[in-house]
């Protein structure tokens, strides 16, 4: 760009002066050029070699180059170092995360809970009894947590490959309002491989979903997806699921074989692809687009679906951060349901929005950043919406939501 033109010819204009080179390194860290940046740096420790935050500096730029030897031994420099107490916090906080990189086997995730209101807590979950028109559309309020943790550990010379274990849960309880509580467990397996330009993942995935506590559906299969980053600014992405879909619904297994040809149970598989560009240092935007199809025993339960999802992600300062996602879908159903819909075939057009604003516990200190847990311990507030166009008998459904959350992350 023409901005890093101007910071280049300043560079080689005054090659050997430590403020030029800063901001150089500053600027190239920003937009993702992480060697340029190191270069930079390493100039100025050569003339200045007690100048600490440049090398707490370098440091963090070694890490992300994922060189954790070089970054241990500029660590190391800094052990005995007069420092800022937040740098000592940063300087901790970095050797720790070595540490924990150069160990082949690796843990993180992010813990959460909150609380959850929604104008229409239980139509989403009772489209099947919306006919008519009618809508049973009631306030409620929930308790909502959820938990998404990831083992791994690494293999090969290089570590460029990998096995994972990442299991997750998300519930919902009401507490106000009508019932509508759900519960969700998923289990992923398999293996993996990265380098600094792509990755890919495959393996197994194990889904079991309630409702009013009550099972409802166990989904089980392969997964697998891709990532590849052509330039520090793009990246492609694609995703690919196969499941078996085993139902719950006792209603419905005595109605077969005698009144209805079979039930939702089948195949449903998954396929995305898209791509993430980043603005700047600071915005991010996708874009997938993807089709979904499932297989039901009975025709009228199997359908067709197209969708889109976007998401905009955009940092404030601080650690703070808004993010903007939304989708859309369209579901056609493959025939005429005659036992439930009068001999309609169900088409829905099925969107969602949420806008949600978080910052960490940091943000709020003196200099906005703190090297600490506090870091990583976020407070988070979103804004929802949820629409469902569908032919009669069955009843629109749209609900408004509001979510406040705390979020853990740990190991990052």
């Amino acid at each position: 760009s023409d901005l890093e033109d101007v910071d280049f010819a300043k560079l080689m204009a005054a090659p050997d002066d430590p403020d030029v080179n800063l901001a150089y390194a500053q600027d190239e860290a920003q937009n993702g050029n992480l060697l340029y940046a190191a270069a930079a740096l390493e100039r100025i420790l050569l003339e200045h070699p007690n100048a600490h935050g440049v090398r707490l500096f370098y440091a963090v730029v070694l890490y992300r180059l994922n060189d954790l030897q070089g970054a241990k031994y500029q660590l190391d420099q800094l052990e005995n170092a007069k420092l800022t107490p937040l740098q000592e916090a940063e300087r901790d906080k970095y050797k720790a995360l070595v540490e924990h990189g150069r160990d082949p086997w690796t843990f993180s995730g992010e813990v959460a809970a909150g609380v959850d209101v929604e104008s229409n807590a239980i139509g989403a979950l009772l489209n099947e009894l919306d006919f008519f028109g009618y809508r049973l559309s009631k306030n409620g309020a929930s308790a909502v947590a959820s938990a998404n943790l990831n083992l791994g550990y690494a293999l090969g010379q290089n570590g460029d490959y990998d096995l994972y274990l990442a299991p997750s849960i998300y519930t919902r309880t009401s507490f106000a309002g009508p019932q509508a509580d759900y519960d969700m467990a998923e289990v992923r397996a398999g293996a993996g491989w990265s380098d600094l330009n792509s990755s890919w993942q495959a393996g197994g995935v194990f889904r079991h979903y309630m409702i009013f506590d009550i099972p409802y559906l166990t989904e089980y299969g392969a997964q697998g997806q891709f990532t590849w980053q052509p330039t520090t600014s793009f990246a492609f992405n694609g995703n690919v699921e196969v499941v078996g879909q085993n139902y719950h619904e006792p209603f419905v297994d005595v109605l077969v074989p005698y009144f209805i040809p079979g039930t939702h149970d089948g195949e449903r598989y998954d396929l995305s692809f898209g791509g993430t560009y980043r603005f700047d240092a600071f915005s991010t935007a996708s874009l997938n687009v993807g089709y979904e199809g499932d297989t039901a025993g009975n025709p009228a339960f199997s359908y067709d679906e197209a969708f889109l999802n976007a998401d905009f992600h955009t940092l404030l300062g601080r650690g703070a951060y808004l993010d903007m996602t939304g989708d859309v879908s369209y579901v056609g159903y493959r025939a005429r349901d005659f036992e439930f819909l009068f001999g309609v075939r169900r088409e829905d057009v099925r969107s969602d929005a949420r806008i949600a604003l978080g910052a960490p516990f940091s943000a709020f200190s003196a200099e906005g950043a703190t090297g600490d847990f506090r870091e990583n311990l976020i407070i988070e507030g979103a804004v929802s919406y949820a629409d469902r166009t569908t032919r009669y008998p069955l009843a629109a459904f749209d609900s408004l939501g509001g979510q406040m959350r705390l979020i853990w992350k740990f190991a990052e």
